[in-house]
């Protein structure tokens, strides 16, 4: 018997230690069984029940050796929200459950968070951050209020991102990318505490001792 699990090197949910205690409590172990007893398809449907798992494959090799490939599914980020849910989602808007051997390094969703936004709005918008290499790194914790308006945490500067909601989202991030260049480059990164995008064609930005400056979008 090998068990590979193909993407082990990035992720590490699933081990060969997991997935052949599995088939022993299962009673779906293949050594020691003739050929005609062993049940792929059912070792295949019994792994896959884990949904941490996205796919399997379960094959003889000429030689007698049974070969179970794995692939893990992928979250996007994480959710912990003030409900006591936590739980991942993956690129496909999947749930997956936590797991207590590890935890991928993926942007934290906190505060009001519920599955139908998380998985909606919430998700789309994620998704838009993780295709650009700049907001991939910058943006670490993604806080949602009781009205699902957004705050988000960076991971360079000491302030804090107020969206407001998600309307007309790719409009007040670009927003903010000429705020980034042609102001906190020049002023510094910790000149502000709250960075405030929800107003239309204007970001207002909060200085530390209280004082607001407005910007044009341009």
């Amino acid at each position: 018997l090998k068990v590979n699990v193909k993407d082990s090197v990035s992720l590490k949910f699933v081990s060969e230690k997991s997935v052949l205690l599995e088939l022993k409590r299962e009673d779906l172990y293949p050594i020691g069984k003739k050929r005609q007893e062993i049940n792929f398809l059912e070792i295949e449907r019994q792994l896959l029940r884990n949904a941490l798992i996205k796919e399997v494959e379960c094959y003889f090799t000429p030689n007698g050796t049974v070969i179970i490939n794995i692939w893990q599914r992928e979250p996007l980020f994480r959710v912990m929200s003030l409900n006591r849910e936590n739980y991942y989602v993956d690129a496909e808007r999947n749930i997956l459950p936590i797991s207590k051997n590890y935890a991928a390094y993926v942007p934290i969703v906190t505060g009001y968070a519920n599955k139908n936004f998380t998985t909606g709005e919430l998700f789309e918008f994620i998704v838009f951050l993780q295709k650009d290499k700049f907001w991939k790194n910058q943006i670490q914790q993604i806080n949602i209020d009781k009205k699902n308006q957004i705050e988000m945490i960076p991971s360079v500067g000491n302030h804090l991102i107020f969206m407001g909601t998600l309307e007309n989202y790719p409009n007040k991030i670009n927003r903010l990318m000429l705020l980034y260049k042609k102001g906190l480059n020049i002023l510094g990164w910790n000149q502000y505490s709250v960075i405030d995008l929800s107003y239309e064609k204007q970001v207002v930005c909060t200085k530390r001792y209280g004082y607001r400056d407005y910007y044009e979008a341009k």
